[in-house]
């Protein structure tokens, strides 16, 4: 194995340790703190079931032909949050647009008030961030905004590519 392959194995040893050792001093109140967030591609596509098209027509009308689904545009950027009790945000972009440290900072506000208005307390208990290490996650922009909040970010190891 390479010195890259070894890198990426300590890494993700070194950051598994880091997790043990807070769940081991706090419990539960670490894993309900951890906020897990990710973004990805999605196309928006309305399949029409044979019931749906059935209940468009009267008795006397023609009966109606079913079409195959259609995909209603080009593909879109969505941002997931969730934690262990459920999903707290999902943000969608403007279509042809994706993440940068900008928009991830609007995003994560829009977080913010989505655990205020749905996880009273949690925001004083503390939150800690679980997310990839993407440019707009580690950018300075949204450190210092993630440290304004005055949530933890655990570190999440980069993917080994063997």
């Amino acid at each position: 194995m390479g010195p890259k392959i070894e890198q990426y194995k300590r890494n993700r040893v070194n950051s598994t340790r880091k997790f043990l050792e807070q769940l081991e001093l706090e419990g539960e109140d670490f894993l309900s703190s951890i906020v897990t967030g990710d973004e990805m591609w999605v196309t928006h596509y309305t399949p029409e079931t044979k019931r749906q098209l059935s209940q468009r027509h009267h008795t006397n009308s023609p009966p109606a032909k079913k079409f195959k689904t259609t995909i209603l545009g080009k593909k879109i950027m969505v941002s997931v949050f969730w934690d262990q009790k459920g999903i707290i945000l999902v943000k969608f972009m403007p279509q042809k647009e994706t993440i940068n440290a900008q928009r991830y900072c609007v995003t994560l506000k829009n977080l913010k008030r989505a655990i205020q208005n749905k996880w009273r307390g949690m925001l004083t208990n503390g939150v800690c961030l679980l997310n990839k290490n993407a440019h707009p996650h580690t950018a300075l922009a949204t450190k210092v905004l993630l440290d304004s909040f005055g949530w933890d970010v655990l570190n999440h190891p980069s993917y080994s590519p063997d």
